[in-house]
């Protein structure tokens, strides 16, 4: 029976149905789609760049001196979103499409390399996209304006001009490869993983002409991150605010101190709690379970056939353990190409295999991985709403040109005709002073700030971590009274 299943599930035709399905689900799922709450940090830092010739955050006042330059930043991210605002206007939606166009060039990327390097068949290819498109951390980040795409797309472009160096040896290959490991880093910081595992890759494969063209390649590229740091003031400032960056000053401390024996220990500790970010949420448990179930099963299959990719996988996951920030799956972005790659082999192997007791925890696996993207379509339906329209509509009843402390999401599109300023600030503050803020507090900072009006969400109604307006209870302030409400937002006037 459950060959038979097995055999049916894994058809052409079932997955291309599947495929189908997905892309229908995923489709839907676009229509006012949800903002995350790191878009707008990104879009804003983008827009000043474009109006003001450099990166700020203007609605973060009291952080470090972000409100009149920012030295720490994405660079090649938020280059490209300050291209886009140029090219075609400041909206949300075009950032989103332009991370959607990536992860399109990703998806052919894959099965173009699934068809040509790993079994001329089709139906392999069609495997390991259907389990690409079903994992729920894609469907929510593949229309979301964060870098974890664009690393994905060009780390595995990387990866695969570096694969085929090993067999050619070209020294085009080596460079495309290093380009394209050096862009992934400069799109984000924690990318560094790519160039050190291109470097690793090479030098495990003895390819010793290659490792240095590669590393020359590669740290010119990097170096164009040094833009803006060519002083001895910028550089003091940037040091110091990447030591005391609020909210990751534990995992950056963490690889630096006690000496060699300290970072070697605290990495190797790093290491041992991976399984953090592999089984965070229901969003990675699937394509998770179904990778390491798959790297158990059929390790030695994988290890004669398939070495050089097994390879990069391993080096990658080494990477990511010891040199990204914290434990967030937001990072397994960068592995979940390969994942699927390994798990679509150890799935399409099975195929002639007797061995009904992996075929089968094979198999209901994958269906997990399913349900758990239905779940994350379903959430997503949940979420989303015409935010622009909503945002619009309260802002007109407000003041134009005035200071207004609300959610960050209001810079899309309030940005141009009010001062958005975010609670984020509140945030860091409780962050770095290690204390919790009164309502009371926030208002007397607020006032500082110079904010005419707070307006608060039914988030920060409920939000258990920041409790500051619970149930929308407001106590007597000498800076702030009640203006109007609404089912979506509290507003406060200043006195």
């Amino acid at each position: 029976m459950i060959e038979r299943f097995h055999n049916t599930f894994f058809s052409r035709k079932f997955l291309i149905s599947i495929i189908s399905l997905l892309a229908i689900l995923y489709l839907i799922s676009l229509y006012h789609r949800y903002l995350q709450q790191d878009e707008p940090w990104f879009g804003e830092q983008a827009y000043w760049l474009v109006k003001e010739g450099n990166v700020k955050l203007k609605s973060m006042p009291g952080v470090f001196n972000w409100s009149s330059d920012m030295l720490i930043f994405h660079k090649l991210f938020v280059w490209t979103g300050a291209l886009l605002i140029t090219l075609f206007g400041w909206n949300v939606y075009i950032f989103k499409t332009f991370i959607f166009l990536l992860f399109l060039a990703c998806i052919y990327f894959v099965y173009r390399f699934s068809k040509q390097y790993l079994n001329n068949s089709s139906q392999l290819a069609l495997l390991i996209l259907v389990l690409f498109l079903g994992i729920p951390e894609l469907i929510h980040r593949s229309f979301m304006f964060r870098p974890e795409v664009m690393v994905m797309t060009l780390g595995f472009l990387s990866f695969v001009f570096l694969y085929q160096s090993i067999e050619n040896k070209k020294v085009e290959r080596y460079i495309l490869g290093a380009v394209f490991a050096g862009l992934a880093f400069l799109t984000h910081l924690n990318a560094l993983v790519f160039p050190i595992a291109g470097f690793l890759f090479l030098l495990f494969f003895r390819q010793w002409k290659g490792l240095v063209i590669y590393s020359v390649t590669t740290g010119l590229v990097c170096s164009i991150y040094s833009i803006g740091l060519w002083d001895m003031d910028s550089i003091e400032t940037y040091k110091y605010q990447m030591q005391h960056w609020p909210t990751h000053q534990d995992s950056f401390g963490e690889k630096i101190e006690g000496g060699i024996f300290g970072i070697i220990w605290n990495n190797i500790a790093r290491l041992l709690n991976e399984h953090k970010r592999y089984f965070w949420d229901q969003d990675v448990w699937g394509v998770s379970g179904l990778f390491i179930l798959a790297l158990i099963t059929r390790f030695r299959l994988l290890k004669q056939q398939y070495y050089r990719l097994l390879a990069y996988t391993i080096i990658l996951i080494i990477t990511v353990g010891v040199f990204t920030s914290g434990h967030s799956p937001r990072y397994l972005v960068y592995l979940m190409p390969f994942m699927v790659m390994i798990t679509g082999l150890v799935i399409y192997h099975l195929r002639d295999s007797k061995s009904v007791v992996v075929k089968t925890a094979l198999t209901i696996a994958v269906v997990a991985h399913f349900v758990f993207a239905g779940m994350s379509f379903v959430k997503i339906y949940g979420k989303n709403s015409d935010f622009v329209a909503s945002h619009e509509q309260l802002l007109a009843r407000l003041e134009p040109c005035s200071r207004i402390l609300a959610p960050w999401e209001f810079i899309y599109n309030g940005i141009g005709d009010y001062e958005i300023c975010s609670f984020k600030t509140y945030e860091y503050i409780e962050d770095q002073e290690k204390r919790k803020l009164s309502q009371k507090e926030l208002m007397t900072i607020a006032a500082e700030f110079g904010m005419d009006y707070i307006v608060v969400d039914t988030k920060r109604k409920n939000d258990k971590n920041f409790p500051w307006f619970k149930e929308w209870e407001i106590t007597k302030s000498p800076y702030y009274k009640e203006y109007f409400r609404t089912e979506e937002y509290l507003v406060l006037k200043k006195n």
